[in-house]
């Protein structure tokens, strides 16, 4: 919801100033105006419009640039990922994240590491994660809570995660995707959403998910489940976030962000619906 409310908000300071643009233009407008022959009246609007128009798209271009670098200064150039334990965490809800362990060491996952993420900018001292691997079924769960300034804590919650051939990624999520991480998604990071999801449902739905995808597209698991292999993946979808965001236009991820949020979607398949499609018309074929 404080998505929700922050999008609203810019939407609306931004419809105020353009009104205010417009009740301007029409002020002086209004100012120039007589009832003088059509040729001289279209002469006269050309003579005002013309430097208000420049001046208009100047200040519309500047605007937009100027939002697109607040966001992308938003955005980290990297991550690194500083050891904690939960002792260090005063917030942290134990006796939540103890269940999730047991529950997660009962399915066969094997804890990697506790980890804090940082960036340039620094990071919320109260935040934490536990990164498991399943060498079995060869997927990733991640346990983890933070604490954002001034907002209400983030409830612990559990994705379990899969990389597939051909730079595929699919999570499965009890971590509610907001408009931004919509508006910045890759057509390769797949994800479904869970809230409701106990540990052992999660799993089941994840692993039924995935084996779809890799029956649909012929593709096979990654099995290095190492912590190396993890942290590399962060950073890629960190990079690829910020060239998404330099290369797209501002307004059209912000709208995009906005309708995400007044009406969320449970999943994003990104293109494998498409590929799958393809696949299948190349079988009958």
């Amino acid at each position: 919801m404080n998505s929700l409310k922050t999008l609203l908000s810019f939407w609306m300071s931004v419809a105020i100033a353009y009104l205010g643009a417009i009740a301007i233009f029409l002020l002086l407008l209004s100012l120039y105006w007589s009832p003088i022959w059509v040729i001289e009246v279209i002469f006269a609007l050309l003579l005002l419009l013309s430097p208000l128009l420049i001046v208009f798209i100047a200040v519309h271009l500047m605007f937009w640039s100027y939002v697109k670098s607040q966001i992308l200064a938003g955005l980290p150039k990297d991550f690194t990922w500083q050891a904690i334990a939960p002792e260090d965490c005063p917030l942290l809800d134990i006796d939540w994240l103890n269940q999730y362990i047991l529950q997660l060491e009962h399915l066969g996952f094997v804890p990697l590491k506790d980890f804090q993420l940082t960036t340039e900018s620094g990071g919320n001292p109260s935040d934490f994660a536990r990164l498991f691997s399943h060498p079995q079924l060869n997927c990733f769960a991640e346990v983890f809570q933070s604490f954002p300034p001034n907002q209400e804590p983030i409830p612990i919650t559990c994705t379990i995660g899969s990389l597939l051939d051909g730079d595929l990624t699919f999570a499965t999520t009890q971590l509610k995707p907001n408009g931004v991480f919509y508006m910045l998604r890759s057509p390769k990071a797949l994800w479904t959403y869970y809230p409701a999801a106990t540990v052992a449902e999660l799993l089941q739905v994840h692993l039924e998910r995935r084996q779809q995808i890799i029956d649909s597209l012929g593709v096979g698991i990654l099995v290095d489940l190492s912590w190396e292999r993890y942290c590399d993946e962060e950073r890629k979808r960190t990079i690829y976030w910020r060239l998404k965001l330099k290369r797209k236009s501002i307004l059209i991820a912000l709208i995009e962000a906005t309708l995400f949020e007044l009406k969320p979607s449970s999943e994003w398949m990104g293109d494998y619906p498409k590929f799958a499609a393809r696949k299948r018309v190349f079988i009958r074929q």
